[in-house]
């Protein structure tokens, strides 16, 4: 992100995992943003602890899929994934060996949504932890779904850049990592829904 160049009108997808070492659980967190417009959130937690071996490995594989899904379920035919897990690129294309389940059905879908749905994803390496304000919004949505204690970079961030949503729904999910006496500065911006998509 930043150096090379990746379609900037399309809806820009935001993934990431983590993973509770006390109860074996991976989280995952989606952000789709559209022109710096937050259009969906969305956080979730493994139902079953059978790839525990590989951490958060499962939740980073879950919110590309939840990304895809996002993708199809709203017609589009085109989607950026923006990623701090390598992983996400190189699993869904084949470039890296595909040894564990979760990174094989990763793959399965990935195809599935590709040459079935006609969905064209551009992958984006994105660093973490780098104050990436929609990377960090991913990531500590994921910590809350996996019952970690967050690390307030979300909360830092706002204090200087508004964060902007589309309705107050999204507002109050953005709500669950910050601290309410900040919401002031998470600013609704209603869109013309039907036409979101359209440059």
């Amino acid at each position: 992100k930043g150096i090379d160049e990746y379609p900037e009108q399309i809806p820009h997808a935001y993934v990431d995992g983590t993973f509770n070492t006390a109860t074996g659980k991976y989280g995952y967190g989606l952000v789709i943003v559209h022109n710096n417009l937050i259009i969906h959130l969305e956080n979730g937690v493994a139902e079953d602890d059978s790839e525990r071996a590989l951490r958060q490995i499962p939740g980073e594989l879950k919110a590309a899929i939840k990304a895809m899904e996002y993708a199809v379920s709203n017609k589009l035919s085109h989607i950026v994934i923006f990623h701090d897990y390598e992983g996400i690129c190189h699993h869904a294309t084949g470039a890296w060996e595909r040894k564990e389940k979760s990174s094989q059905l990763y793959h399965e879908i990935y195809n599935n949504f590709n040459k079935k749905n006609y969905l064209n994803i551009t992958f984006v390496k994105v660093d973490s932890h780098t104050n990436d304000t929609y990377n960090e919004i991913a990531d500590e949505l994921a910590k809350v779904a996996a019952g970690l204690e967050i690390n307030s970079v979300v909360e830092k961030i706002l204090k200087t850049t508004p964060i902007k949503v589309e309705n107050e729904f999204l507002k109050e999910k953005l709500k669950v990592i910050i601290s309410s006496n900040l919401d002031y500065n998470i600013e609704i911006i209603t869109s013309n829904v039907e036409n979101r998509f359209i440059s």
